[in-house]
């Protein structure tokens, strides 16, 4: 299991407020990895113990390097759905944060 999805069950959520006053826990995206494998990975990651909002690419490499991604071979739109908010289903952190 990877760090970001041991986040979505901690009580209560780490979060981060956006600028609309709603909350996020973890802004995922999916994209291609060096091996042509897709991915799908947490733009918002945990660093010393903080959330931190960043910058996609810098997101991916930090996610590769540190294992926390999850790999879904060829299957682009698996990904796709996943970082959409697939990444939510089986917890009840979308019913937390609207």
């Amino acid at each position: 299991m990877a760090r970001y999805e041991e986040r979505l069950r901690q009580i209560p959520y780490p979060s981060i407020e956006n600028e609309d006053g709603s909350r996020s826990t973890h802004r995922m995206a999916a994209e291609v990895d060096k091996n042509g494998n897709w991915i799908a990975f947490p733009i918002i990651q945990e660093i010393d113990g903080s959330l931190v909002e960043m910058e996609k690419q810098k997101a991916m490499a930090r996610a590769l390097r540190e294992e926390n991604y999850k790999n879904f071979g060829k299957d682009k739109d698996s990904a796709l759905e996943y970082a959409i908010g697939g990444y939510k289903k089986g917890t009840n952190i979308e019913e937390l944060y609207r």
